[in-house]
């Protein structure tokens, strides 16, 4: 008899190991107050900080419509819709890991309005407003992001065009779903430091803090697969990308320390369809904008009127 205890002992702490990891890396967790301190501590923006914080203000000072949809699998998403032109083209923000599109996409977005262009910037799932208690790196994301532009032509229109426009985990997300055929409104995608798959990613952040690779993360896409009721291993960037005829532009910074630069190179390699290619020497993760200003609008104008007029 001793021996079953001993087991469901160790089953247990089996389980309560992997529920923590699943905490750790998968599931939602409070939003944090973008201030200065957080931000310089843990996004590693002190160059940038002043600014970042200056936009966030003054986006939030900007009226929207709030706008809910619900999902493929019946998660509630929610967003803000901007409006600068009846009948302009539409872009789809999609914002990163943990983060929000305030902070990942409020830089962007007055060149965007003063374009012309019509934004909606969503709430990735389990993030912000939208329902879900599982971030699941792509995998059921790129899906949400199909169901967003059902959402932009069923109001907008069947004539409406489109443009995918995404931040780190936003950008594996909208380069993701250019592998399930979207419909032919959208015209472009513009990927800023997306990274390859939610596998490489994970093992990239494990090794970043020096433990076992393949060990880890097999425990990882085990409690993915138990506590968050998906598989890691189910989408890939570098697979979608090869499959879409959507021009494509990634950007990405050369010294940005949580997604690594070549995997910008694996994607761009792996694109069959026309692409255009931003490297920014000096770039942080998710500061390319702040980086090379200038730069970094030329090629997304450039990238935008080729491929919306």
């Amino acid at each position: 008899m001793i021996y079953v205890y001993v087991l469901l002992i160790a089953v247990l702490l089996f389980l309560l190991l992997l529920l923590g990891i699943y905490i750790y890396t998968f599931a939602k967790i409070k939003p944090r107050k973008l201030n200065g301190a957080y931000m310089q501590k843990k996004l590693k923006i002190k160059p940038h900080l002043k600014l970042v914080l200056e936009n966030i203000h003054k986006f939030s000072m900007e009226s929207f419509e709030e706008v809910q949809i619900t999902s493929h699998d019946g998660t509630l998403l929610c967003g803000n819709y901007y409006e600068s032109k009846p009948g302009a083209p539409l872009v789809i923000f999609f914002h990163g890991y943990r983060s929000s599109f305030d902070r990942d996409g409020s830089g962007g977005f007055w060149h965007l309005v003063s374009n012309g262009y019509n934004i909606l910037m969503v709430h990735q799932r389990s993030h912000g407003k939208s329902g879900g208690k599982t971030i699941t790196f792509g995998v059921k994301e790129r899906y949400d992001c199909l169901s967003w532009i059902d959402y932009a032509v069923e109001r907008f229109g069947e004539n409406v065009k489109v443009m995918l426009m995404g931040v780190s985990m936003g950008a594996s997300t909208v380069l993701m779903a250019s592998g399930l055929n979207p419909p032919e409104n959208v015209k472009g995608i513009i990927a800023d430091c997306g990274f390859t798959s939610p596998e490489k990613i994970i093992k990239s952040e494990i090794g970043a803090i020096h433990l076992p690779k393949n060990l880890v993360y097999s425990l990882a896409r085990l409690s993915a697969k138990i506590f968050g009721g998906f598989d890691p291993n189910d989408a890939d960037a570098c697979e979608a990308v090869s499959k879409t005829d959507i021009p494509i532009l990634i950007i990405h910074g050369e010294d940005d320390n949580f997604v690594p630069y070549y995997m910008a190179k694996e994607i761009l390699d792996s694109c069959k369809s026309d692409k255009m290619f931003l490297s920014v020497p000096g770039a942080g993760h998710a500061m390319s904008f702040y980086q090379d200003k200038k730069t970094y609008i030329n090629i997304v104008d450039a990238f935008m009127q080729k491929n919306l007029s």
